[in-house]
């Protein structure tokens, strides 16, 4: 198998030394793979949210909590960070460091960490249940139902009393029931545990306004643009004026608790002319700024856009990143998170020139899918397979991350994963379309 070779580190020293600076000087470069773990509303679990597509450690309930925690592929995961490879679950860390988009790294989250012999960070996303329908969202928000249940809090529960820290994403977090019954138990039995709740900050209530006021709870809340037309645009259902009424609700308390609240972005076609605005807003609300990488839809993507298309952004960006004032240390923070924005949107633009070599025919794409040996145990899912490589092109043009992974010894492995983990023929064409990148007509950037 290729994990017996020696592993090559996918990070060169000197960008390594650079990242280290940035981050704090601590090794492993992530420490997510020893300390943590991220349940998704499937049941799947990584060592965090970039794991999903790329490399999970197990299925609960068919894995339970100490089997995951004791797997071989969450060691095998620990070995490749060990030896500085990001190449293993890690790909959009290892293009975020390597782009210099060090405020984009996700690994720097992990840090404050120590590795021992508890789970010291559990990040919770139990439910896609929202009241909204976000366009870059491709999940069932209507669904309540989710494999968390009675039983699963019960064998949770030992694991709550060690922890530093929680981080609750949805779907809407105020809107998940076995949420309130973990944070009850939290503020009880581990007072010490760090609470952090990611919401689009449409829920408010006074239940929720004495929960976020305990010293121990931090809210952010994703904002994607400050103009009402493209907000609502964006995120579909909600009311822009309630949401900044709440967003004032929200900031105030975290104020008086003497914190930041964050505002966390998704940078997409739709709002990308925006994102110097919402750095201004989040200036002037005295809050931090974050930046997801959107990778799905592609169509919505920032990823794999023409040189045209990124030159109009990066032009843009540069006058607004000038113009940014630094004098406070928030203010500060938030002019380095925009300009490390602006490093990724520079590595991409030069991808794209590069991207002509990045050429994968039909062909080739179908001896990669029916030839490798794990593909063989999926002899049932041949059809489906071969109705997707023969929907593209003749060729496909492809990202140097993609290029590079399916030509590594890693893809075969990861291609493995994603065919277990698939149940219908739907789902295994939404996959393979998001991994191979294969976009509907895409949206301009506006």
């Amino acid at each position: 198998m290729f994990w017996k070779n020696k592993i090559k580190p996918t990070i060169t020293r000197e960008i390594l030394q650079d990242y280290l600076t940035y981050s704090g000087g601590k090794l492993p470069v992530c420490r997510a793979p020893f300390t943590s773990l991220y349940f998704f509303p499937d049941g799947q679990v990584g060592s965090c949210c970039l794991n999903k597509s790329f490399y999970t450690l197990g299925v609960y309930p068919e894995n339970s909590i100490n089997k995951i925690i004791k797997s071989k592929k969450r060691t095998e995961q620990q070995k490749y960070i060990l030896a500085n490879n990001l190449s293993n679950g890690c790909q959009i860390c290892n293009e975020n460091i390597n782009s210099g988009n060090y405020s984009g790294v996700m690994a720097t989250d992990y840090n404050k960490h120590e590795i021992g012999k508890n789970i010291k960070r559990i990040d919770f996303e139990l439910s896609d249940f929202c009241n909204l329908d976000c366009l870059m969202c491709e999940r069932d928000k209507k669904n309540k139902n989710s494999i968390y249940n009675d039983s699963f809090f019960e064998e949770l529960k030992p694991y709550l009393k060690n922890l530093e820290a929680t981080n609750f994403l949805g779907g809407e977090p105020f809107l998940i029931d076995i949420y309130y019954k973990i944070w009850d138990y939290l503020l009880i039995h581990n007072k010490n545990c760090n609470i952090n709740i990611q919401s689009n900050g449409t829920v408010i209530n006074d239940r929720i306004i004495e929960l976020v006021s305990n010293e121990k709870v931090f809210i952010s809340l994703s904002i994607d643009s400050v103009n009402k037309s493209s907000y609502e645009k964006i995120r579909k259902g909600a009311d822009f004026d309630k949401m900044i009424k709440n967003f004032n609700v929200f900031n105030n308390i975290m104020k008086k608790k003497s914190h930041s609240m964050y505002v966390s972005v998704c940078p997409i076609a739709y709002n990308a002319a925006e994102i110097p605005e919402i750095v201004k807003f989040a200036n002037e609300s005295q809050c931090r700024i974050f930046f997801n990488r959107v990778v799905s839809p592609t169509e919505l993507s920032l990823d794999n856009r023409s040189e045209g298309e990124y030159k109009q952004l990066l032009d843009n960006y540069y006058d607004q990143l000038n113009e940014l004032s630094s004098n406070t240390e928030i203010e500060h923070y938030n002019k380095q998170t925009f300009g490390d924005f602006v490093k990724l949107i520079e590595s991409l633009s030069k991808s794209a020139k590069e991207s002509n070599n990045n050429i994968l025919s039909k062909e080739k794409l179908k001896e990669i899918l029916l030839n490798n040996t794990f593909y063989k145990r999926f002899p049932d899912k041949e059809m489906i397979i071969l109705k997707c490589i023969e929907s593209i092109s003749d060729s496909l043009m492809i990202s140097t991350l993609t290029y590079d992974d399916i030509n590594s010894g890693n893809f075969e492995e990861r291609y493995f994963a994603l065919l277990k983990s698939s149940k219908t023929d739907d789902e295994i064409v939404k996959l393979f379309e998001k991994y191979f990148e294969i976009r509907k007509s895409k949206e301009k950037i506006s």
